[in-house]
């Protein structure tokens, strides 16, 4: 995963130089907190910032987190193109959204909330969009990240899923999210291929960022998943649970020791 440690550096460098000497306590803070962002939540980070920044410098650092954080998510023209982004030899996992911009649900429900999605991610955890190339023509753009424009390529979307097949990841002509271990600077075995409900898209990428924010292990991430699709189960399940009770059938709820439900079984009387 890319954190913002370079860019950062750059920012800094530019502040420093722009600087009048009347500004050259809030530089000082402003570099030391900048260093701080880039390893720390930002809950806290914001609250450091309020107390110690006047309002000028406060609006100078919240452009930098802006730009910071366009790098989480991006569009790249094919699967090997995510080597040049990996920096780290220990294991992670990054997400590879395969979403077709001719398909009306994934452009609807997912592909015009990229922008939203990268800015909401905090640089937690990385995405790539394979099959998408940098464009600077408006009317060819299929969405934006930051200024950056980018725009569908059939034929590297297709090379991009025949290689995603090499690997033995069977595309199956909807949107998928792959949360894809990386160990150094390579991918894995071990991965997550999830078939994207559209319109619950946004939701689920939401709860990916508040997992990620906490670690991003893909053993993790795959618990933690399991627990998301039985919450959502539970109404359904629930609601079988009661028709089955007239019946001859008990119903027997296995909880964990931190009372969350694991596992549903029905067995016989």
């Amino acid at each position: 995963m890319r954190f913002i440690t370079n860019i950062v550096s750059q920012f800094i460098s530019k502040i420093m130089k722009q600087s009048e000497s009347k500004q050259e306590k809030n530089d000082i803070k402003l570099k030391a907190l900048l260093e701080e962002y880039a390893t720390k939540k930002e809950t806290e980070f914001d609250i450091k910032m309020d107390a110690q920044l006047d309002e000028e410098t406060q609006a100078r650092l919240a452009e930098l987190k802006t730009a910071a954080r366009l790098h989480s998510f991006y569009a790249i023209r094919n699967i090997a193109d995510i080597d040049s982004y990996i920096q780290y030899d220990d294991p992670f996992t990054a997400g590879i959204l395969i979403a077709d911009y001719e398909q009306q649900l994934a452009r609807e429900y997912i592909l015009n909330y990229v922008d939203i999605f990268n800015h909401e991610s905090d640089c937690y955890i990385d995405f790539y969009i394979p099959g998408y190339e940098k464009t600077n023509g408006d009317s060819l753009a299929a969405f934006s990240i930051g200024e950056e424009k980018y725009r569908f390529n059939r034929e590297l979307f297709n090379e991009a899923i025949m290689d995603l097949g090499r690997k033995g990841i069977k595309y199956q002509f909807c949107p998928l999210l792959i949360l894809q271990e990386f160990e150094e600077q390579h991918m894995t075995g071990r991965r997550i291929v999830i078939e994207l409900q559209t319109d619950k898209a946004g939701m689920l990428f939401e709860d990916i960022f508040r997992i990620a924010k906490r670690e991003i292990d893909i053993e993790v991430f795959s618990r933690e998943l399991k627990k998301r699709q039985i919450k959502q189960l539970m109404p359904k399940i629930v609601k079988e649970i009661i028709k089955k009770l007239t019946g001859s059938m008990l119903v027997e709820v296995i909880v964990d020791n931190t009372d969350v439900i694991t596992q549903y079984r029905i067995k016989e009387r």
